[in-house]
């Protein structure tokens, strides 16, 4: 399955509210897996890596969506700079790039998805650690 319809099938099943990571090295598809995840919920726009703005935000009619990129980032203090309010966490999604940090403006972790780049295209490993994340992978097989 290629990363964008990956994105858009998880985009359009996920619960406003939910955490997602990507790992992997740059180049993997984290940011194409976003974009994916984004034009399932309509937003037509530009999406572009958070790589030097750090955080992209979109707003939608019901909620808040994050792109974070940590990879900048050299402490988990320069968390606090970012502006994240842990009181919104219930109507924010997040996809978190490089999350290399206890990430505490969020209360969990749904899904972790690896990027890996092989000989015949990206591997995408998906870790699910919440009932929420859980539903998002079975969402992949129907």
């Amino acid at each position: 399955m290629e990363t964008q319809r990956l994105g858009a099938l998880i985009g359009a099943a996920h619960t406003p509210g939910a955490s997602i990571t990507l790992e992997g090295q740059i180049g993997s598809g984290k940011t194409t897996f976003a974009r994916g995840f984004l034009q399932s919920l309509n937003y037509r726009g530009p999406v572009k890596s958070p790589t030097f703005t750090l955080i992209e935000y979109y707003e939608f009619e019901s909620y808040d969506l994050f792109h974070i990129d940590l990879f900048r980032l050299n402490d988990v203090d320069e968390l606090n700079y970012l502006g994240l309010d842990a009181n919104s966490r219930n109507r924010t999604t997040y996809l978190i790039e490089w999350p290399k940090f206890e990430l505490t403006f969020i209360s969990k972790i749904d899904l972790n998805i690896t990027f890996k780049v092989s000989d015949s295209g990206r591997v995408a490993v998906i870790e699910a650690h919440t009932q929420e994340g859980r539903r998002l992978v079975q969402a992949l097989t129907v």
